[in-house]
């Protein structure tokens, strides 16, 4: 499996989380990926919109198959605002060489 997470250097604090904030952090990461489902459910290209996308915990794992690394770079572009909020895990592969 070729995972490769994508986060950003604000997520790794060593500063204690309470049960609320972590509560708090998991209603962000279901909203993201809830909003994120709706972006790609109305996608340009048919396999953008096969792809899963997953709130586990604090992270969005990405998982599918591309046609093409040129959609692969469109789908992490469009979630990549999230990048600074949430851990997002890349397990999208691509097929083909396009």
């Amino acid at each position: 499996m070729n995972t490769e997470l994508l986060t950003s250097p604000f997520t790794n604090s060593s500063v204690a989380i309470s049960e609320s904030q972590t509560f708090e952090t998991e209603r962000l990461v279901d909203h993201i990926a809830r909003e994120f489902r709706e972006i790609l459910a109305v996608a340009a290209y048919s396999d953008m919109r096969q792809i899963t996308v997953d709130a586990l915990g604090p992270r969005i794992v990405l998982n599918g198959i591309l046609d093409s690394y040129y959609h692969k770079q469109l789908v992490l572009e469009s979630i990549r605002y999230a990048f600074e909020l949430v851990e997002v895990i890349d397990d999208l592969r691509v097929t083909s060489i396009s």
